[in-house]
């Protein structure tokens, strides 16, 4: 019977450690709930529930007469625990998908100030006009450029020459 005892403060222990598994990763602080603290206090937590689960099973296989009057079978402490170890899980897991989402988020906030249109900073790329002969309307060959001083030249000499 000794035994059992020592198996059911075992799972006493396991409970708490379980039902205050939430508590202790915010005691930890925002700014040091990181994703490997999530994983590191989920396995921790996996870990407590396996325990617990073979412990339990252990109990049930001894099936004394007193081990009904425990609390721990009056108040189904098994019950219990499991709720708080689901309950615990869930909680980091979705963590872990804020973590997730907020990792994305940055990625592509990133990618949109590096990528071309997402940059207002940018400047465009410089076009460079090759110059290539052309013909005017009375049919004097001149050359465009893309220097400024050329198409004035270009100009005034069309301006010169008479259209009619």
């Amino acid at each position: 019977m000794a035994i059992v005892i020592d198996i059911i403060a075992r799972q006493n222990d396991l409970f708490g450690l379980i039902s205050r598994s939430i508590d202790n990763l915010n005691k930890l602080g925002a700014a040091r709930i990181t994703r490997g603290a999530v994983q590191s206090c989920l396995g921790s937590l996996k870990a407590n529930w396996e325990k617990f689960t073979v412990y339990h099973d252990n109990l049930v296989k001894a099936k004394h007469a007193e081990i009904e009057q425990f609390p721990y079978v009056t108040e189904n402490v098994y019950s219990l625990c499991e709720d708080k170890y689901h309950e615990a899980h869930g909680f980091m897991l979705d963590m872990l998908d804020q973590f997730d989402r907020k990792a994305q988020h940055e990625a592509t906030v990133t990618n949109a100030t590096n990528s071309p249109t997402g940059s207002h900073s940018r400047l465009l790329p410089r076009i460079n006009f090759r110059s290539f002969p052309a013909i005017t309307l009375s049919g004097a060959p001149f050359e465009i450029s893309s220097s400024p001083s050329s198409w004035k030249t270009t100009i005034s000499r069309l301006s010169k020459s008479s259209i009619t």
